[in-house]
């Protein structure tokens, strides 16, 4: 029984939703960035070079929320 709920309360994790800061469009900023760099890749017939450049464009989701002010 205690089995059963520990592994439950591990799953409850994955379906869990939190509040965040960044904008809705955001995921899909993502998924076009990457989307984007395998669809040229696949295009070129260089399907190894998209998937490269694809962890490339993770990038997206590492920038700052706001720009700060410079000066």
């Amino acid at each position: 029984m205690e089995a059963e709920r520990s592994e439950n309360h591990r799953f409850h994790y994955l379906l869990e939703f939190k509040k965040t800061e960044r904008k809705w469009h955001f995921p899909f900023l993502a998924a076009l960035c990457i989307g984007s760099c395998l669809f040229i890749g696949y295009f070129l017939g260089k399907p190894n070079y998209g998937s490269l450049s694809s962890l490339g464009a993770l990038t997206i989701l590492y920038s700052p929320l706001r720009l700060s002010p410079s000066g």
